[in-house]
């Protein structure tokens, strides 16, 4: 009886490795990105509810700003959609974006990231980050606006990937091997 349990247990941690292995890699890394934008919805940074992004947004020309899976990014011209709406209630997903091979989806708003000012915006959302050759990867983009003078605004922005370590699916079949263990533990002393 011991013996099948143990043959039972070391089965389901198997079909775990190797599915965690089949799997393709996760995104990783920063993106470091810059243009201009204009507000919209508002006559200027601290009344804006969204911004248009101009074409071209650029990727940082320094690699180390371009890090992981973002690596080799540098100097890549994009065109990002607009952010319509800041509001935390805005229907998911937003928009989205592609640079290089992968592509970044604005999910929502991270609850009070918004700051405004005359001169100054910035705000963050969670993002899902995707790619040929990649698992779909949880993620954040940070916008950062200022006033650059007359109607110019610049933008500069990070995106980067927060995956789910892999380890994870190594740790859980040992979790549920010990919590079943000691549930086995318990219903014998009880018995006793």
């Amino acid at each position: 009886m011991k013996i099948s349990r143990t043959i039972r247990f070391s089965v389901v941690a198997a079909l775990f490795a190797i599915s965690a292995s089949a799997q393709a890699g996760y995104i990783s890394g920063n993106l470091a990105f810059f243009g201009t934008v204009i507000p919209t919805g508002g006559t200027n940074l601290d009344t804006a509810t969204g911004l248009q992004f101009n074409a071209p947004q650029h990727t940082s020309s320094k690699s180390s700003e371009n890090t992981g899976s973002f690596a080799g990014f540098d100097n890549l011209d994009f065109t990002m959609a607009a952010v319509t709406n800041f509001d935390p209630l805005a229907p998911a997903p937003l928009d989205s974006f592609t640079v290089g091979n992968i592509t970044v989806t604005l999910e929502n708003y991270v609850a009070n990231t918004l700051t405004q000012t005359g001169n100054n915006l910035g705000v963050t959302y969670d993002a899902l980050l995707s790619g040929t050759g990649f698992t779909d990867t949880a993620g954040r983009v940070n916008f950062s606006v200022s006033y650059s003078g007359g109607t110019s605004y610049a933008d500069a922005g990070t995106v980067y990937a927060t995956p789910l370590p892999a380890a994870i699916l190594f740790v859980a079949p040992a979790l549920g091997g010990l919590f079943g263990w000691s549930r086995r533990k318990s219903s014998k002393s009880s018995m006793a």
